[in-house]
C-alpha cells in the first residue's frame, strides 16, 4: 500500500523533468540558426543559387524544385539570393518552357515584390503562351492573397 504513492511520486518527478528538458531544448533551438542535417540554411541557399545558374537544365530544374521544397519547410527564411537567378531563367527566351514555368512558380512561392513584378511582366510580354498563362494565373493568385 505504501508502494503506490512512491510510484506516483516517481512518475510525477520524471514527467516534470522531461517537460523541463523539452522546454529547455525548445528554447535552445529558437536561438540556433536554421539548418538541415547540421548545414546552415544560408550555405544551402548559396549552393542552390549556383545550381540555378548552372548550364545543365537538369541541375537548375532540380535546384529550383529543391528551393520550393525548402521554402515550404522554412517559410520564415527569405531565400532572397535566389530571386535574381530565377528571374534570369524566367526571362531567358532560350530556356525551355517548363523551366521558365518552374522559375515562375518558385518566384511566386518566395513571395518577394521583385519576383512578383517579374512574373506579372512576363505574363504581359512573353511570346510563350503556356508561360504567359501560368504567369497570369500566378499574378491573379498573388492579387487574391493581397486582398
Amino acid at each position: 500500500m505504501n508502494r503506490i504513492p512512491r510510484v506516483v511520486t516517481a512518475i510525477a518527478v520524471i514527467a516534470a523533468l522531461l517537460s523541463f528538458g523539452a522546454t529547455t531544448l525548445a528554447k535552445d533551438r529558437v536561438n540556433q540558426p536554421l539548418s538541415v542535417h547540421g548545414t546552415p540554411i544560408s550555405v544551402i541557399e548559396q549552393n542552390l543559387a549556383i545550381g540555378i545558374k548552372h548550364s545543365s537544365q537538369g541541375v537548375h530544374v532540380s535546384a529550383m524544385q529543391t528551393a520550393r521544397d525548402l521554402k515550404a519547410l522554412f517559410p520564415q527564411h527569405s531565400f532572397g539570393s535566389l530571386v535574381i537567378p530565377l528571374m534570369t531563367i524566367l526571362k531567358d527566351k532560350h530556356a525551355t518552357s517548363p523551366s521558365r514555368i518552374l522559375a515562375a512558380l518558385t518566384l511566386h512561392e518566395l513571395r518577394t515584390a521583385r519576383g512578383d513584378f517579374a512574373i506579372s511582366q512576363t505574363a504581359l510580354f512573353t511570346d510563350d503562351s503556356r508561360l504567359a498563362n501560368a504567369c497570369a494565373w500566378l499574378t491573379v493568385e498573388r492579387n487574391k492573397d493581397k486582398m
